[in-house]
């Protein structure tokens, strides 16, 4: 553990001076000023890399944290995996661990959460996400270190400027949000709690979103405390059995934005209906362009398959009207929308009889005359004859050709990462024998997946995993994995086998943790005989000046680390202060 000398509150990161109360946040280390059910202020962790602050924000699946990264000297976020519904926490260690009976859900959840942080990490740092900087396993659960932004909430922000916006400072706003969104969407991921208190602005106004989740955690009455944000929540994510999709993040960017140009909160989604219709925004704003006041109510049908689909259709429908003609925005077509990924996803799907109906884009009548009008028509029927025949391959395959695709889906974080640990559509696929010939041949190969990056405990306990390999298990240290991370594998995940009647072997190199070293007793020598040491251990160092009166010149009079204090070289830089030469004396007279 490192000495805290960055003068820094550990709740608030505001300066403490000499004080023993923060004058900022009142917080003292009493052990009064602090919920004990969370991490204690001025906890470290990584080795003593981060400090951990006050507690900022907590949901049924993570505690977040103000804090201080010393090798930076940067503050950070710091996002704790802590599901309180599965798990406690030992007041002692800090400790988390699963709940009498919740072990399996517990390591389910946690390698979720692992892939899901590692995946927001691997975003393009273009993206306007919050970025994760290091993600790592400690106290028997997961951290996650955002960078600290310039920023506020979008309910913040709002109230700071009068409560709402002129639609076309809005839709300026909200184009590009949403732009990334459907991007996000085409990496086969659903956020589910897009509101004013997960958006953020920034100094020039650019939306960011943070507070990604799993699909758990943003519906009823599931297996964690549910997070849900009244008024933008869609109905879906009130019910377990509520499918889910892209559409669900559509309906939250609408409620959004109907919050943003009229100054009021929509009504909780479960309250709308057709005793209780939502009030129009063309009825709440003046001069907002209908189209616009339209598209907004269109993406909030409660129906999730009357609703707006995707969020680029949202969009098109958004910017049809000239006061938007002004913003930038490329409309394209989402990943999950394509036959092919859809029938890619079909197996993760809930059991569902249809996916829900794309709904084409109304009509509009103009002003032209009879060529006109004759034209219309020919669109439009080539139009429903297009529909009809894409319905009937979609959904009817089986009276198109004899064998038609699965069952169409689409893309959510439940589809890429499955409880088990195994990531069936990126990086870490699931056995898949060779479907080119016949089970039983003899040439017939089988995949093996990509355990690196996965706890070994979750690989073990696998039983579909176990059924197919046989696992051998080398531990070694590794600067770049936490203890008890997969860091190599032999053979390479992602690479195919020949099948054999056996188990197959496979190798898992296991993280132990990085290689820490013990600093030795410099204190006192020799600054040559100091260096000599080091350079026998194979350590760097940065000499600095340190005056200390007694102290012979050219000696060592403090170190960091201290001496006997663990550390890994690799993070952390020796510092040797010597004991200068003296100034000279100089005459006044001269």
């Amino acid at each position: 553990m490192l000495i805290d000398d960055s003068g820094l509150c550990p709740a608030c990161q505001e300066p403490m001076g000499e004080n023993s109360i923060c004058p900022a946040c009142g917080y003292s280390d009493n052990g009064d000023s602090f919920d004990s059910a969370y991490l204690k202020p001025g906890t470290t962790l990584k080795n003593g890399r981060y400090l951990v602050g006050g507690l900022s924000q907590r949901n049924g699946e993570c505690a977040t944290y103000d804090g201080f990264d010393y090798k930076t000297r940067e503050t950070h976020w710091i996002r704790e995996y802590f599901p309180t519904t599965i798990a406690r926490r030992d007041a002692l260690t800090g400790a988390v661990s699963p709940l009498e009976g919740q072990g399996a859900q517990y390591k389910a959840l946690t390698s979720d959460f692992i892939d899901l942080c590692n995946e927001i990490k691997r975003l393009e740092v273009t993206e306007r996400v919050i970025p994760i900087t290091d993600v790592f396993i400690e106290n028997n659960t997961v951290y996650a270190i955002y960078q600290a932004m310039d920023v506020v909430n979008f309910d913040e922000y709002l109230s700071g400027i009068g409560g709402k916006l002129s639609v076309k400072k809005a839709l300026e706003m909200f184009l590009p949000f949403c732009n990334m969104i459907g991007g996000i969407h085409d990496n086969g991921y659903i956020h589910r709690g897009i509101s004013p208190l997960t958006v953020y602005v920034d100094e020039d106004d650019n939306l960011y979103l943070w507070d990604f989740s799993l699909s758990a955690t943003r519906t009823a009455n599931s297996e964690l405390d549910a997070e849900l944000f009244n008024g933008y929540s869609a109905p879906e994510q009130y019910a377990s059995t509520g499918w889910q999709g892209t559409w669900t993040d559509v309906y939250a960017l609408a409620a959004l934005f109907y919050r943003t140009v009229s100054g009021f909160v929509p009504p909780k989604s479960t309250m709308i209906g057709e005793d209780r219709p939502l009030s129009q925004l063309d009825d709440l704003v003046m001069d907002i362009p209908k189209k616009v006041s339209d598209a907004v109510s269109e993406a909030m049908v409660v129906d999730p398959e009357e609703r707006v689909q995707t969020v680029y259709d949202f969009v098109s429908r958004l910017i049809e009207n000239p006061i938007s003609n002004t913003a930038v925005f490329e409309t394209k077509k989402t990943k999950s929308q394509a036959p092919e990924a859809r029938a890619a996803s079909s197996s993760r799907q809930p059991s569902y009889d249809r996916e829900p109906v794309r709904r084409r884009q109304p009509s509009s009548k103009g002003d032209g005359g009879f060529k006109y009008v004759i034209f219309t028509l020919i669109f439009t029927i080539a139009i429903l004859v297009f529909g009809v025949l894409y319905i009937m391959n979609t959904y009817f395959p089986d009276l198109v050709t004899p064998q038609g695709p699965p069952r169409p889906g689409s893309h959510s974080l439940d589809d890429i990462v499955d409880p088990s640990g195994d990531d069936i559509g990126l990086e870490l696929p699931a056995p898949v024998a060779d479907t080119s010939g016949n089970e039983d041949d003899e040439d017939a190969e089988i995949m093996i997946p990509r355990f690196v990056g996965q706890m070994l405990t979750v690989v073990e306990e696998d039983e579909s995993y176990n059924a197919l390999f046989s696992f051998t298990v080398e531990e070694d240290h590794s600067a770049d994995f936490p203890a008890g991370v997969i860091f190599r594998q032999e053979p390479d995940g992602n690479t195919f086998v020949p099948k054999t009647d056996g188990r197959i072997s496979i190798v898992l190199h296991v993280s132990k943790g990085p290689q820490l070293v013990k600093m030795p007793h410099l204190i006192g020598r020799s600054f040559d005989e100091a260096t000599r040491v080091l350079a026998e251990m194979g350590l760097s160092y940065t000499k600095l000046d340190l005056f200390a009166a007694g102290a012979p010149v050219g000696s060592v009079v403090a170190s960091r680390p201290l001496p006997d204090e663990e550390f890994d070289p690799k993070e952390q830089t020796i510092e040797i202060y010597v004991m200068p030469q003296p100034l000279p004396e100089t005459n006044p007279s001269e």
